[in-house]
């Protein structure tokens, strides 16, 4: 009978307490991660209700996002860490501060004013955010797209600052405004930050046409050619024939031409080394290793074919050359004289054979010499190939 311990009581109830807190920390990162997705939700549709001057709703919906986005780093605090989320959040924080003060009536005329230096603040900032992504960022679509996107959310700060009739009625009636000195340098900033990102969104363009003009066809050829290669290395999976062996030898050094090929016009490519961050080139480069992979094991199954090849080429020769020495010796029976053999003729034919028995000895033996010369000729063929490939190819393995 077992008995069990306090001790040992006492360590289980530790060890599934433990358990069941892991349990509950997966549990709440997942709730975390989608309170969160949810309070973004919020502030999308708290900033659509601003922008169509509905206040009042957008207030309904920055104070869920508020709710949410409290629930999320409760259960997670490091659910936010990461930059792009810190970004969205600060956005919908100040979101959050345009919508309060719109909605607080007795104060309209001064929000208006903050809101007025605000949307002028995004529209500088998100701008810059623009231009800073164009130029750090890797040359693509992915890229190119996500920096229009801030360009839209910075027009969008601009036109709803122009809607603030009751910030501009205060500018009117006192030009020197403080907030109005800021709202003109910040529209000044932000509209020389548009001009000068719309022509940087054009360069990248252009960048982008150039990469895939060079490149587009690079990546036709190495697709090409990797099929050319899987042709070769699905050929050694064909029987060990002499005429298999020939299809798969005349694929690998198409592949192998194709290969040298490619990585000369890759060498003298400028684009590969100006642009490796962009999509374009890392998927060239993929394409690359995978063909090249695939040439060096279409290689390694062409020569153990060519090996298997020449064992059977031998054991035909031998096989032949056996059936001739079996009719030499019938024949040699078939003519010798019928008659008892003295001690003196038994003790000659122990010493010696007919010449035409030596003769083939010698042939099986040559035979076996030339089959052994070609196999070993042609393993130093292959391994000169492999080390002039390797000598050869800056991208080499």
């Amino acid at each position: 009978m077992m008995f069990i311990t306090k001790q040992k009581l006492v360590g289980c109830v530790a060890l599934f307490g433990l358990f069941m807190l892991a349990q509950a920390a997966l549990a709440a990162d997942g709730q975390a991660v989608e309170s969160l997705t949810q309070a973004l939700e919020e502030c999308e549709r708290a900033q659509d209700e601003r922008v169509a001057k509905r206040p009042t709703e957008a207030k309904i919906h920055i104070q869920r996002f508020n709710e949410k986005r409290d629930l999320a780093l409760d259960l997670d605090p490091a659910v936010a860490d990461d930059e792009k989320t810190a970004e969205q959040i600060s956005r919908c924080d100040r979101l959050s501060s345009i919508v309060e003060r719109s909605v607080q009536s007795h104060e309209q005329q001064r929000a208006s004013i903050e809101n007025v230096v605000e949307e002028s603040n995004l529209y500088v900032h998100e701008c810059r955010l623009a231009v800073k992504r164009l130029k750090t960022d890797a040359v693509d679509e992915r890229s190119l797209l996500s920096a229009r996107q801030a360009l839209d959310r910075a027009q969008e700060h601009k036109e709803s600052l122009q809607g603030e009739w009751r910030a501009f009625s205060v500018f009117q009636s006192n030009p020197e405004h403080r907030s109005k000195v800021v709202m003109a340098r910040n529209l000044e900033d932000g509209d020389h930050c548009m001009e000068s990102a719309g022509a940087l969104i054009n360069t990248k363009r252009q960048e982008l046409e150039i990469i895939a003009n060079e490149l587009e066809p690079l990546s036709a050829k190495v697709q090409v050619s990797q099929r050319t290669c899987e042709q070769a290395r699905e050929t050694t999976t064909y029987s060990d024939t002499e005429s298999n062996l020939q299809d798969a030898q005349a694929l690998l050094l198409r592949a192998q031409a194709q290969e040298k090929e490619l990585l000369d016009e890759l060498r003298g490519s400028r684009t590969l080394s100006a642009y490796n961050d962009s999509a374009l080139v890392k998927k060239l480069n993929s394409d690359l290793t995978s063909f090249r992979e695939c040439v060096s094991e279409a290689q390694s199954r062409v020569t153990e074919m060519a090996e298997s090849v020449q064992r059977k080429r031998r054991q035909v020769a031998e096989e032949r050359a056996a059936q001739e020495k079996a009719q030499v010796r019938a024949s040699n029976k078939t003519k010798a004289p019928v008659k008892e053999p003295s001690k003196t003729d038994f003790s000659k034919s122990e010493q010696s054979e007919p010449a035409e028995i030596i003769t083939l000895n010698e042939k099986i033996a040559r035979i076996k010499a030339e089959a052994e010369a070609e196999a070993k000729a042609r393993a130093e063929r292959l391994a000169r190939e492999r080390a002039d490939k390797a000598r050869s190819s800056p991208w080499g393995h």
